[in-house]
């Protein structure tokens, strides 16, 4: 495919060209419904992070996606990730075991190769990295983990640390000035969604990296208007394995 030619050109001349990556927390399924097409009409692909435990479930209020859903977009070209087994506030604290970080991070990713996704990407709960186990033990899993930690990241083919930029309604103005510097300095610009709601729904409160599909539309046209290619984690790691 073309794409994959450019990103192996990137990776053999260290050029300065751009690529953005859209990722997406929780697996609400209000990505399924608003997201995934919207994406789909522009010919992007995103990369999920699932909370394993709570697939079909309920977190926080909002509908978890059902298996059928995240391997119907998985079959269209996105990437499945792991958000941990539950999400649990606890991991922000540092106060599990090593059994209890080998639950969350290793054994969501087993549970997720057993329902037929190919895993190598790791998003830390409430963007938590900097607690010893977790690290060390996300490290043993992925090649590929995103922290909340705002910049631009070199392209490579493995990180645990990856820097982000959130994205929400009232965010698209700042999320713009970063798709303008990476489109002007070269680099891969991780942006971090939550939510995607039809545009006559409420967003929730508080409002984190939550948006109405309008809005998130006119970031895909910005970002398609700058002709940056957009990558999943995996697409992007394959490099290395050509």
């Amino acid at each position: 495919m073309v794409f994959s030619k450019v990103l192996r050109a990137l990776a053999r001349t260290r050029t300065r060209e751009a690529i953005v990556s859209l990722t997406f927390d929780d697996a609400y399924k209000s990505i399924y419904l608003n997201a995934f097409p919207s994406m789909k009409e522009h010919g992007f692909n995103g990369v999920i992070f699932v909370i394993v435990g709570l697939i079909g479930d309920y977190f926080e209020g909002h509908k978890i996606m059902d298996i059928k859903q995240l391997h119907e977009v998985y079959r269209d070209g996105w990437e499945i990730g792991s958000h941990s087994f539950s999400h649990p506030w606890s991991l922000k604290f540092n106060n599990y075991t090593l059994e209890q970080y080998s639950a969350e991070i290793t054994l969501s990713k087993l549970k997720l190769e057993k329902l037929g996704f190919d895993v190598i990407s790791f998003s830390y709960p409430h963007g938590f990295n900097s607690a010893s186990p977790m690290t060390e033990e996300v490290k043993r899993s992925y090649n590929y983990a995103r922290t909340s930690n705002k910049g631009i990241n070199e392209i490579c083919q493995s990180n645990l640390l990856l820097k982000s930029v959130p994205f929400a309604n009232d965010r698209i103005n700042d999320v713009k000035r970063w798709i303008d510097k990476v489109k002007s300095k070269g680099g891969w610009l991780v942006i971090t969604c939550h939510g995607i709601a039809s545009d006559m729904a409420p967003l929730p409160e508080p409002v984190y990296c939550w948006s109405h599909r309008a809005a998130f539309n006119r970031l895909l046209d910005y970002i398609e208007k700058k002709e940056i290619h957009v990558t999943t984690f995996r697409d992007l790691n394959k490099i290395g394995d050509n």
